[in-house]
């Protein structure tokens, strides 16, 4: 048996994410930034930024009905913070994330869009990461910076970009920068 399917069996046994907060993470935030980036940053950096993740958030405490996966929204914040070699990204800090794969915290890059031939502009893009809790094994917690790729056909993927980073901003906001060359 390979490394990797060792410690896939380790990890079957653990509690599955919660309901509320994976879904607010890999999905519905990442839908609400990626439908209008550009938007997105500004109103975050407007007065209503925070009413409106925890909008989303409530709206996803919504489809839950059980319990067990929904989840108090203190500790939730937004804000627009800048990254060490100066962009700017939407970062959100969720309550504590417990379970596998619930997400500590979230940064969404809103890149330009690229003008081409001189006329047209390419549509601005958005670059997410998330730092979750991932294991080594079964008692073993550590974190994972993960980067999550969305397709138009509303496909979803992600691949670890880091581990073991502390779960505090300039950390987090420090890997997401060197995964974006910074």
């Amino acid at each position: 048996m390979a490394k990797d399917e060792t410690v896939l069996d380790s990890l079957k046994g653990l509690p599955q994410p919660r309901g509320q907060h994976y879904e607010f993470a890999h999905a519905a935030l990442p839908d609400a930034v990626r439908s209008n980036p550009e938007g997105f940053l500004r109103e975050l950096s407007g007065a209503g930024g925070a009413e409106m993740v925890l909008e989303i958030w409530k709206r996803c405490r919504d489809k839950f009905p059980s319990s067990e996966d929904r989840v108090d929204e203190r500790g939730l914040e937004a804000a627009v913070a800048e990254l060490p070699a100066g962009r700017c990204c939407a970062l959100v800090v969720l309550p504590p994330a417990e379970r596998h794969g619930e997400a500590h915290m979230v940064a969404a890059v809103v890149l330009p869009g690229e003008r081409r031939l001189g006329l047209f502009r390419r549509p601005p893009s958005v670059r997410y990461f998330t730092l979750e809790v991932a294991f080594e094994s079964a008692d073993r917690q550590t974190t994972a910076v993960c980067e999550w790729e969305f397709t138009r056909e509303g496909g979803r993927r992600h691949e670890r970009r880091a581990a073991g980073i502390a779960a505090e901003r300039a950390a987090f906001l420090a890997a997401v920068d060197e995964a974006l060359g910074g």
